[in-house]
């Protein structure tokens, strides 16, 4: 059916990557979070490490207004072990790297002076 073309066909051209990198999020009467978590393990010592960056937009805003970063820690003399803090927004960027093709692996870098690149 040519509706079905049509939609499937606009649906592709409105997809800029994968639909894990950073959404854009217009203005709306309700907050917008959005967050990214990675974890990494080692099974045979039992310690475990995980980042997580996460954005906050409140309602209204064009923006988003509040970044927080935290790194989990886990070992077998302390089960878990959090750091975490807010980050200066004026410093605080995310960089898309991802290729515009529908399906692309996500990649996208954030950076925030003084913290880092992740």
């Amino acid at each position: 059916r040519m509706d079905i073309v049509v939609w499937t066909t606009l649906g592709l051209a409105l997809c800029v990557a994968s639909p894990f990198d950073p959404h854009y999020h217009p203005a709306s009467n309700s907050p917008f979070f959005e967050g990214w978590y990675t974890k990494v393990a080692d099974h045979s010592t039992n310690v475990s490490f995980a980042v997580i960056i996460g954005t906050f937009q409140p309602p209204h805003a064009e923006e988003f207004q509040q970044t927080w970063a935290a790194l989990v820690l886990s070992t077998p003399k302390h089960p878990i072990r959090t750091e975490q803090l807010f980050l200066n927004q004026s410093r605080t960027r995310i960089v898309p790297l991802s290729t515009p093709e529908p399906g692309s692996p996500s990649r996208f870098r954030f950076e925030s002076e003084g913290f880092g690149k992740y």
